[in-house]
């Protein structure tokens, strides 16, 4: 019995030991992820910062690439109307009617 208790014993400061070692750990990790946050943060700031300047620079965009531009752009106001639009549906009603 009494040799029982002392390996009871000794596995119980053996268990105690790495419970120990295991709240160090995750003490540990706590800190770096709180450091590793606040690096991140920082460079979410600073990235911000670099794209507020730079729209400020250029705060004019042009909605169409190059490639795309209209030869005679409408403004917003004087689009055509939904029935002055151009359509070709042959399935529509009076299509093929002379």
């Amino acid at each position: 019995m009494k040799d029982s208790e002392k390996e009871f014993g000794k596995v119980l400061v053996g268990v105690q030991a790495a419970i120990h070692e295991l709240e160090m750990a995750f003490e540990r990790m706590n800190e770096l992820i709180l450091q590793y946050a606040s690096e991140f943060r920082e460079i979410v700031n600073s990235l911000n910062a670099l794209s507020l300047e730079r729209y400020e620079r250029h705060p004019v965009h042009n909605p169409y690439p190059p490639y795309r531009e209209r030869l005679h752009p409408r403004t917003r106001h004087a689009r055509k109307t939904v029935w002055f639009r151009i359509r070709s549906n042959p399935q529509r009603r009076g299509y093929h009617k002379p």
